[in-house]
Order: C-alpha cells, then structure tokens, then sequence
C-alpha cells in the first residue's frame, strides 16, 4: 500500500482520499497505513467515513476510484467514474463496462490506472447504461401505481 500510494504521487496530480477499510480481516493494519501515509504527505487524506452526502459528492468530482467497493462496482458508473477494482474481493460480482479488474499487484494497478483514466476508455462507457439502474425505478413504480386500474384487477370472468 505504502509503495502503490507513493507511485501514484509520484506519477500523477492526483489527491488521494482514502476512506477506511471495513471489518475484514487485515482492516486495522490497513487503517493504521492509511493513517501514517496521510500524516506524512499533503496529497493523501484519510477519513474514517464521508457519510452519505459528502461519499457522494467525492464521487461526483473524482477522477477515478481505486480499491476493492461494491460501490465502484455498482454506484460509481452513475456518477461517471472510471474504477480499478483491486483483488478477488468483488468477484462473482455483476460489474459495469466502466470496471477494470486488477490483481494485487503495484505494477499492474499503476497500469490499470492509466487505462481507467484514458479518455477514450471513459467516452466508451459513458455510453453505456447502468447494468443496476438508472435511478428512475421509484418514478416508474408511481407511475405503474397510478395507472394500474386496481378495481378491475381482481374481476374474474366465468368460462362455464
């Protein structure tokens, strides 16, 4: 992690914002890194959660998201955010074209980096629906709800 994070300085601009890790098992070293790497250098942020609006309006204006969530998998699409998804954590996971699956490997993620932030890999699946949704289902229901003539739904016809 220490290595993987002082690459990403060293051969981008980014600002790094690393949220906690889960209840996992390795989680507390992780938070423990993550923690040092943010006291010792001004381009890493570490905070323990963003809550709900502030995850996501980081989403909104991020350039890509890095790591092994769910959410890169399922809510990062929506927002446009390209992902490079880290290990086998998320396997047999459904994924959006917007996902570049990478081992655990420093080599390979700085290059599934550069490929996730190509903006020819962005226009391509920014084109693309999101397999999970694209937000509307509550106005579908309504809508499916209103229109539905419930009084006539249970009428039955005799065939005899």
């Amino acid at each position: 992690l220490k290595d993987l994070v002082n690459q990403i300085c060293q051969s981008t601009e980014y600002h790094l914002l690393f949220t906690a890790a889960n209840t996992d098992v390795g989680g507390v070293i992780i938070n423990e890194t993550l923690r040092e790497l943010a006291a010792n250098n001004s381009r890493v942020t570490f905070v323990e959660s963003l809550g709900r609006t502030n995850y996501y309006t980081a989403q909104k204006v991020a350039a890509v998201m890095l790591g092994n969530s769910s959410s890169g998998l399922i809510e990062a699409h929506s927002f446009g955010i390209p992902v490079v998804n880290v290990g086998s954590r998320q396997d047999g996971r459904l994924r959006n074209a917007n996902c570049v699956d990478v081992a655990v490997d420093v080599p390979a993620i700085l290059t599934a980096l550069q490929t996730a932030t190509d903006p020819a890999f962005k226009s391509k699946f920014s084109l693309l629906p999101n397999i999970y949704g694209d937000g509307k289902s509550s106005e579908r229901i309504v809508d499916f709800v209103r229109s539905t003539a419930w009084d006539k739904l249970l009428l039955k016809r005799s065939t005899f």
